[in-house]
């Protein structure tokens, strides 16, 4: 959210330079346009295929300019933009011949600025066919309420919770604190694996691994200590149908969830946000996992 409104910032100020006359300075001009084109790579980058954006951290509907406007006003600037690797942002995207997977495998946010962040090491989204399934949360207010706070929570996003504790400690409305660290990171052209460091305060430590096949998805979690109660999380989206047969869980019916050492798997319900002030109820699903467990994520032909 934010990178799209300094963007659409960006291109503003390059064509208020080139409608005006300034090309005096024509390095400041270039150093803009240099800038302007790294930005609008990332988001091409970054971008579901459906145009949407991954709505982490403190991203949501309604605030920043739509992608399409960017890019539409970007080429009328003559700017250029490519695919990127992502890198130092610790996001990831994943394709295969149906799902598109968006991982979370950095730090929580800037070392120096880490006030937008939430709790979320690990977390993903996951779509189908352009087709949102998997989602964030999301946020729905800046207010420092139970909103906030649960919005910001380990809880609140897909990945895995010890002890119902936070990952890394969010307080305040802004605040961070005993931040999780991500290590032992290797990744491929269809994997990734790290650890994170968020619960070593308990002598606890969490692995997790992304397996992008052609037609299915393996997410594997490992942990150390069997001291604690492990939760994971999975949020859908309001608009798919989730059902449950006590064994598999199916969104829309031809999108199975299988579960390797989940137990206890219920059906919750979640408020999805859409946008400030703008909730929705929708379903997750919460489960208790053992110190090694699995979700094998696949299409269903009719």
């Amino acid at each position: 959210m934010y990178h799209c409104i300094i963007l659409g910032r960006l291109l503003e100020s390059i064509q208020l330079i080139e409608a005006n006359n300034y090309k005096s300075d024509q390095a400041f001009l270039e150093l803009l346009i240099e800038k302007a084109e790294k930005m609008l790579s990332w988001l091409v980058t970054i971008q579901y295929q459906n145009n949407q954006l991954p709505h982490v951290n403190d991203s949501t509907f309604g605030v920043a300019p739509d992608s399409n406007v960017i890019f539409n006003y970007a080429k009328s600037l003559g700017l250029q933009w490519k695919k990127i690797k992502l890198s130092d942002s610790g996001y990831r995207k994943f394709y295969n011949d149906y799902f598109e997977l968006f991982v979370d495998f950095g730090k929580i946010g800037p070392d120096y600025l880490p006030g937008h962040a939430h709790s979320d090491t690990f977390n993903f989204e996951l779509y189908f066919n352009g087709i949102p399934c998997i989602v964030d949360t999301g946020i729905s207010t800046y207010n420092n309420n139970k909103y906030r706070l649960f919005e910001r929570s380990t809880y609140a996003h897909n990945t895995v919770t010890i002890n119902s504790m936070d990952q890394s400690e969010m307080w305040s409305v802004f605040r961070v604190a005993d931040r999780a660290k991500v290590i032992d990171l290797t990744e491929s052209e269809n994997m990734i694996e790290a650890t994170h460091t968020g619960y070593r305060k308990i002598g606890l430590l969490h692995k997790r691994k992304f397996n992008l096949n052609h037609d299915d998805i393996i997410i594997s979690d490992e942990i150390n200590n069997n001291n604690y109660k492990r939760e994971s999380c999975l949020h859908f989206h309001p608009d798919r149908e989730i059902h449950f047969d006590g064994k598999n869980i199916f969104i829309d019916k031809n999108i199975k969830l299988e579960f390797l050492n989940y137990f206890d798997v219920r059906i919750e319900k979640y408020e999805y946000c859409l946008g400030f002030n703008n909730r929705i109820e929708s379903k997750k699903m919460v489960a208790s996992i053992n110190l090694s467990s699995e979700i094998r994520i696949c299409y269903e032909k009719n």
